[in-house]
Order: structure tokens, then sequence, then C-alpha cells
């Protein structure tokens, strides 16, 4: 595959995360340009390094560059110090970003190869960022296979050089596809603690994640969209029980009227 990674000018994190990646990985500027930038290319990696001119999330316009997928590096902002990855789209209103009710292809191989490798860096340096999972959150709307990679939690961790270079590294060594099993996951906090926890000890790559939040907006609609938006065979769905809330009854009837295999995120090994 032939991957774009994509940097908002906007975003300080992103920016820091770029240069790392011009230093340290050779990207060279071209003669081609996106969003009136240029385009930077590593040879003879399979990757180019583009900059956009508005914020990730609303870059729709992304849809028009080359690549077989997108990785967006950015910033993230939380409540904690956290190295993140996830897949994009929305289970309910497009409030930032996207499209109502709609989801991007995602890459639940490549994810899980990044969160892997962002666990092994951050052990390696010391560092005190937790590794994670996000739920799948936010736009822009686009067609092909993207991911988000980002450091968060504020203005100091954004500027945090070594937390820039840890994502850089991730991107450029870890694109090679990880995990056998392919699964969705359903409820649970927006930092999904067992759908991370099962894909740095098993071999289960996650795709789209609904956390307990957006359960509202769910519908069978909603699973068909997971699983359409998985551009490979899914073998399970994880299930956080605690985490379905007072959707807990509605969600299972949908969960019962559907053929892929469902389990207790607990419970799967």
């Amino acid at each position: 595959m032939f991957y774009s990674i994509i940097i908002s000018k906007t975003d300080p994190a992103g920016m820091n995360i770029a240069l790392s990646l011009i230093e340290k990985f050779g990207f060279e500027e071209t003669s081609r340009t996106f969003d009136n930038n240029p385009i930077y290319k590593n040879n003879p990696k399979n990757m180019q390094l583009a900059f956009i001119n508005s914020r990730q999330i609303f870059a729709d316009n992304v849809n028009s560059l080359d690549g077989d997928a997108y990785i967006f590096a950015s910033l993230h902002r939380g409540n904690k110090p956290c190295l993140t990855v996830h897949p994009i789209g929305n289970f309910g209103k497009a409030e930032f970003g996207g499209k109502d009710k709609a989801l991007v292809p995602s890459l639940p191989k490549i994810m899980k190869s990044y969160l892997i490798e962002l666990n092994r860096q951050k052990e390696e340096r010391k560092l005190e960022y937790d590794v994670c999972y996000e739920a799948t959150h936010h736009g822009p709307a686009l067609t092909k296979p993207t991911l988000f990679i980002e450091i968060g939690n504020d203005e100091a961790h954004w500027a945090d050089k070594s937390a820039a270079e840890v994502i850089a590294e991730t991107i450029m060594n870890s694109t090679k596809p990880s995990g056998k099993r392919i699964a969705l996951n359903i409820g649970g906090q927006h930092y999904p603690h067992y759908t991370t926890k099962l894909a740095l000890a098993t071999d289960i790559a996650f795709s789209h994640m609904c956390p307990e939040w957006a359960l509202k907006d769910f519908t069978g609609q909603s699973l068909q969209e997971m699983i359409s938006k998985t551009p490979e065979k899914i073998d399970l769905i994880a299930v956080e029980w605690k985490g379905l809330g007072k959707e807990k009854e509605r969600i299972m009837k949908l969960l019962e009227a559907q053929s892929l295999p469902f389990e207790k995120a607990d419970k799967i090994k």
C-alpha cells in the first residue's frame, strides 16, 4: 500500500511530528503540491507527507490526494498524557467533522501494529504517557482507509520532541499489518480499556469501536456501517457488558438479530 501522511499546519503536535519525519527519515520536498503546500516524498519507502491548511477533522479535501490509505498525525485534547490511535467517523450527528451517521474505512491491522510499537517505545524510553486506542469519532469524511495517531493532552505534550519522535518512528517502522482476528467493539469508555488490553495481548486487531456515550444513536444500521467500513472479514464483536449502560437491553437485541458471533470483552482470550 501507498500511504499519505497528513499534517495540519494549524497543529503544533503534527508539525513537530512532521519535523521529525523530515529530519530522521529523509523526506524531501518535491515539485508536487497539495493544498498549496509542497508534498514530501521518502524513497524508497511507500510514503508521502502532505500538509493541509485546515484542521484535520474538517479536511474532506484530502479525498483528492493520492494514496491507498491516509495517516493523520495530530494532537489530542483530553484529560491525560497519552499516545493514541483510532478510526474515524460518527455514530450520530457530525458535530466535529465528517458526515452524520457515517464511518470511514478503517485500518485495523495497522492500528494494532501502531499500538504495539507505541507501547514498546513508551516502555523503552520510560515515557510518562498512556498508550491506548480511542473509540471511533470525528471527521473528516473520507472514502479511503484512514487512521489517526495522536499526542495528548496539552501544549506541553504537543511540544514534546520525544513523543513526536515516537509517533514518527511508529509510522515509518510499523506499517506491516499485525493480527489475525478482526473485531468490532461496542460499549465502554472513550478510551476502551479491554480493546487496548486485548490488542496488546492477543491476535485480535480492532476495527471500529462504539463507546457508551454514542450508544444512544446506535442502531442496526450503525452496526452495518461498522461492518461495511471494515475492509477485512470480521471474526467477532467484543461487547463491554458493563459499558452498555441503560442501552444494554436494546443493544443486545440488535446483536442477537445478526449473524456475527459476539462475546463479553472481559471473557475473550
